[in-house]
C-alpha cells in the first residue's frame, strides 16, 4: 500500500508579492497623488500670489501714471531733465507687497516734430517717459511686472486751425470749407455742407448730428492721407462715434486722420492749476500782498490761496502794457509794476468823448477819413506825453473814450476803451525799446525783453451807470511791429476794421492774437451813431479782412437752442447779407477756451432776429502759425499713453 502524496501549489507566497506589488503601486500612487496635491496647491498659491502681485502691479502703474500726470500739468516747461518721479513715488507697500515705481526719461526735448499716433502732424514739442511698476511677494518670490510708455506733448494752440475745450459744434448753412488742424477736449458735434482738408480729433466722441435735436444735416467730408474727400455718411450708414464700428472704420476711411477717445486721443490741457478755470487766463493778476494791491490797483487783492501756476500763465502778467480803467482814472504800468501814466496823461475829459463820424471833427478830435481810417485832426486838450522819464510818444496819447454804442446781440449800451494800434506801436517801441527792437537801432535798457503784449483790465463790468465797459481796437491795419501784437481783455473786445491787412516786414502776415471774453467783428463801415436802430439794414457791412488768432469764449447749446457754432464765435452786429452780400476774410486760428462770463446774451439766428444778417465766410488757417506764435500765446499738454508691456524682474533690472 502506497502513501498518496498531495502537492500543494505556492500560491500564499504569490498572493503574499501581489499584494506586496499593489500596496507598492497604491504606495506609489498615494505618494504621487500626494505630490501633485502638494504642487497642485503649490501652483494655486503662486497663481494666487502672482495674481495678487499683479494687481497690485497694475494699481502702482496706474497711480505712477497718475503722478506722473500731476507732476507734468504742474510744471509749465519741459523737458524734465531730472527723475523727479522717482523722488515723489519711489516705495511703497501694497497688500504687504513690497511695490517699486520706476520712471525713466528716454527722449528728450525736440522742436517743431511730433510723429506719434493721436496727434501726428502738430508741430510741437514731446518727451517720452518709461513707468515701471512691479510687486514682489517677499515670501514666496512671486514677482509681477507692468512696464507703459507714455508721451508728454506740449502744443501752441495755434497749432490748431480750430480748438475748443467745451463742445465743438459745426452746422454752417452755406457750404464751409477749413484748412486747418480741429481739436476738441470735448464732444464734436458737425453738419454739412463742411469739408475738413487736415486731421480732426477729440477727446470725446465725433458726432455727426446737431447736439440741440439730435437731426442730422448736410454731409461732412474729411480728406484722408491722399488728399480725398472721404464722407463721414457712407451709403445709409454714419460712421460716426455712435457707430458699433467706429474705431476701426474711422482707421480706414481716413488713414488715421479722424481719431476720438477710443483711439487714445489726450486731453490738451493749458499748464494752470487744476482748481482753476480757463477764463483765468484773461483775468487780472491776484495777490495776497495788501500793500502791492493798494500801491498797484492792477492786483486783485484776496485772502483766498493763490495758485502760482495759474498766475504765471496769466496773460496780465505776460504783458508789457497793462491798463487799469475806471469811469474816473486811466493807469497804466509796465512789466515791473512801474506806473507809467498819470492822471495828466489820461484825463477825465477823454472818458467825456463823443462820436467820432464821418464828418465829425468833435471832441477828442479822431475822425474818420475813409472805410477804416482814424485820424487826429487837432491837438485836443487831454493828451499828453509820458514825461521826461520816459520815451515820448508824441504829443498825443494812443487811446481815448468815445461815446457809447450799443451791441443789439447783448441788449446794452458799451462804453469802449478805444486803442488805436497804429500809435499803440509807436508807443510800444518807445517805451519798450531793446535790441531786438522793431527800429533801426535797438537801445539796450533795463526791461526785459519786450513781450508784446497789451492788457486792458476794467475796475468794474459797469461804467457810467449801467454802460458795459469794452475794448475797441482800431487802425489795425499795418501793426508795424515785427514780432506781433497781443491785446488781451477778461471784457469783451470788438475789432472794427481791416486787421493786420499790411506787414512792412514780410510778405506774411504778422503773428497777432486778440483774447478776450467775447470778441466781436466790426466792418469796415460800422459806424457808432448807427448802432442803436434794432434793424440791422441800418448797419450795412462792408467786405472786411482780418489776420488774426482769436481766443475767445462761446455760450452753451441748450435742447433746442443752438449756440451758433464754430461759425458765429466769431460775432456780428452788422447787415453783411443785403445784395451783393458782404465777405469776412478770416485768417488765423480759433481758440474757444471757456464759456463767456460777461459777454453771454445767447445767439440768435438771423432768420428769428435782426441784430445782424450773416456773411460769405471765407475762412483759413494762417500756416504761419506752423513755425510762428503770438506774443504771450499758451501752450497746452497732454500725456499720451504709447504702448504696455509685461516684463520680468529681472528685466527690470531689480
Amino acid at each position: 500500500m502506497h502513501d498518496t502524496v498531495i502537492k500543494t501549489e505556492p500560491r500564499s507566497g504569490a498572493i503574499l508579492i501581489v499584494t506586496l506589488l499593489v500596496c507598492f503601486a497604491a504606495a506609489v500612487l498615494m505618494g504621487s497623488y500626494v505630490a501633485y496635491t502638494m504642487n497642485s496647491a503649490y501652483q494655486t498659491r503662486r497663481v494666487i500670489d502672482y495674481r495678487k502681485a499683479r494687481s497690485a502691479a497694475d494699481a502702482s502703474l496706474e497711480y505712477a501714471t497718475l503722478q506722473l500726470a500731476i507732476l507734468l500739468a504742474n510744471q509749465p516747461m519741459f523737458p524734465c531733465r531730472t527723475n523727479e518721479i522717482q523722488n515723489l513715488i519711489n516705495s511703497n507697500l501694497v497688500n504687504t507687497l513690497t511695490t517699486l515705481f520706476t520712471n525713466n526719461i528716454d527722449g528728450y526735448y525736440l522742436t517743431r516734430t511730433n510723429g506719434q499716433p493721436a496727434l501726428s502732424g502738430a508741430n510741437g514739442d514731446y518727451q517720452f517717459f518709461t513707468i515701471t511698476a512691479g510687486a514682489r511677494n517677499p515670501e514666496s518670490g512671486v514677482t509681477a511686472v507692468l512696464q507703459k510708455r507714455v508721451q508728454l506733448l506740449g502744443v501752441y494752440l495755434i497749432r490748431f486751425g480750430v480748438f475748443y475745450q467745451n463742445d465743438l459744434e459745426i452746422q454752417p448753412g452755406p457750404t464751409m470749407t477749413f484748412a486747418g488742424a480741429v481739436h476738441c477736449n470735448s464732444d464734436m458735434y458737425l453738419g454739412g455742407p463742411l469739408f475738413f482738408y487736415d486731421r480732426v480729433t477729440s477727446h470725446a466722441k465725433i458726432m455727426s448730428k446737431r447736439k440741440d435735436d439730435g437731426t442730422r444735416n448736410g454731409t461732412v467730408n474729411i480728406r484722408d492721407q491722399d488728399g480725398v474727400n472721404v464722407p463721414m455718411k457712407q451709403g445709409s450708414t454714419y460712421v460716426d462715434s455712435d457707430y458699433a464700428l467706429w474705431m476701426g472704420q474711422a482707421l480706414t476711411l481716413w488713414d488715421s486722420r479722424v481719431l476720438s477717445g477710443v483711439h487714445g486721443v489726450p486731453s490738451l490741457q493749458p499748464p494752470i492749476n487744476v482748481v482753476d478755470v480757463p477764463h483765468s487766463i484773461i483775468e487780472r493778476p491776484l495777490t495776497t500782498n495788501a500793500t502791492l494791491a493798494a500801491q498797484t490797483p492792477f492786483y486783485i487783492y484776496t485772502t483766498n490761496t493763490v495758485n502760482d501756476d495759474t498766475e504765471v500763465e496769466k496773460m496780465a502778467n505776460k504783458a508789457c502794457l497793462r491798463i487799469l480803467v475806471s469811469n474816473a482814472t486811466v493807469y497804466a504800468w509796465d512789466n515791473r509794476d512801474r506806473l507809467i501814466s498819470t492822471n495828466t496823461y489820461f484825463t477825465n475829459a477823454v472818458l467825456a468823448a463823443t462820436t467820432n463820424n464821418y464828418s465829425g471833427t468833435k471832441y477828442p478830435g479822431f475822425v474818420k477819413t475813409n472805410m477804416d481810417t482814424y485820424v487826429l485832426t487837432t491837438n485836443t486838450p487831454g493828451f499828453y506825453t509820458l514825461g521826461p522819464a520816459y520815451a515820448s510818444v508824441g504829443t498825443n496819447a494812443p487811446f481815448s473814450y468815445t461815446n457809447t454804442f450799443y451791441d443789439s446781440r447783448e441788449l446794452t449800451n458799451a462804453t469802449p476803451f478805444d486803442i488805436y494800434v497804429d500809435r499803440l506801436a509807436n508807443m510800444i517801441t518807445n517805451l519798450f525799446y531793446d535790441v531786438n527792437s522793431d527800429g533801426p537801432s535797438g537801445v539796450l535798457t533795463n526791461i526785459p525783453w519786450r513781450t508784446n503784449v497789451v492788457y486792458v483790465g476794467f475796475v468794474t463790468n459797469k461804467v457810467f451807470g449801467s454802460k458795459l465797459p469794452v475794448v475797441r481796437l482800431r487802425n489795425a491795419e499795418n501793426i508795424n511791429l515785427s514780432r506781433g501784437l497781443t491785446v488781451v481783455s477778461d471784457m469783451p473786445v470788438y475789432v472794427e476794421g481791416n486787421y493786420n491787412t499790411t506787414n512792412r516786414f514780410s510778405t506774411n502776415n504778422l503773428p497777432c492774437m486778440v483774447a478776450a471774453d467775447a470778441v466781436t467783428m466790426l466792418s469796415t463801415n460800422w459806424q457808432d451813431a448807427l448802432s442803436s436802430n434794432n434793424a440791422c439794414s441800418a448797419r450795412i457791412a462792408g467786405n472786411t479782412t482780418y489776420n488774426t488768432v482769436i481766443m475767445t469764449g462761446n455760450t452753451d447749446t441748450t435742447s433746442g437752442k443752438y449756440n451758433g457754432g464754430l461759425e458765429n464765435v466769431l460775432r456780428f452786429l452788422e447787415d453783411w447779407g443785403s445784395s451783393p452780400q458782404k465777405t469776412v476774410t478770416y485768417s488765423g486760428s480759433i481758440i474757444d477756451l471757456w464759456s463767456s462770463s460777461i459777454g453771454k446774451k445767447a445767439w440768435q439766428s438771423p432768420s428769428t432776429s435782426t441784430y445782424y444778417n450773416a456773411p460769405t465766410r471765407t475762412w483759413g488757417y494762417d500756416n504761419i502759425f506752423r513755425h510762428s506764435a503770438p506774443p504771450g500765446m499758451t501752450r497746452v499738454y497732454g500725456m499720451e499713453e504709447l504702448d504696455w508691456q509685461v516684463i520680468t524682474w529681472a528685466q527690470a533690472g531689480w
